[in-house]
């Protein structure tokens, strides 16, 4: 599990540095960035996959919903900590992210219900916010209901 912690967050991290590498105009390094990403998933997703990480539908969907409680616990504790060191961009960041934590929540709680009872979930349109993270069901809303950016950077997830 340290092996897919380790090719987890690196793709992350490249996936940002190659977003950096496009917007200051250089097209191939972000490309490069892009292609190492997606090496680093493949990688993750074998270490997942041989530490018996990934298992049927239902009791992955119980998982998620453990990490996502676990990481509202853990945006709590930040968002107090940010508030103490008077970090107003850290404590806003952390607030988004625990909102959109309680609908990743909400999300797969309608879904493993779904799956218990014989079935696929029925969800509308999702449409995940650009800027903080918050997925919302159905037509996008003007503005974000979590950071208040506009509608533009809603677009819908396939």
């Amino acid at each position: 599990m340290k092996a897919f912690i380790a090719n987890a967050a690196a793709n992350r991290r490249y996936l940002a540095y190659g977003q950096k590498a496009q917007d200051e105009g250089f097209p191939a390094a972000a490309r490069l960035f892009r292609a190492m990403a997606r090496s680093e998933t493949i990688q993750a997703a074998n270490h997942l996959k041989t530490a018996g990480g990934i298992r049927t539908t239902a009791e992955n969907i119980r998982q998620a919903l453990g990490d996502e409680s676990d990481c509202r616990l853990a945006h709590g504790e930040f968002i107090s900590q940010a508030a103490a060191d008077h970090a107003d961009s850290a404590r806003i960041v952390f607030s988004w992210g625990e909102r959109s934590e309680e609908t990743h929540a909400r999300l797969y709680e309608h879904a493993l219900m779904a799956l218990e009872q014989g079935g696929d979930c029925s969800f509308g349109a999702l449409h995940i916010c650009s800027a903080c993270g918050f997925v919302v069901e159905g037509d996008p809303p003007d503005t974000c209901p979590n950071c208040g950016v506009g509608k533009r950077l809603i677009p819908a997830i396939e």
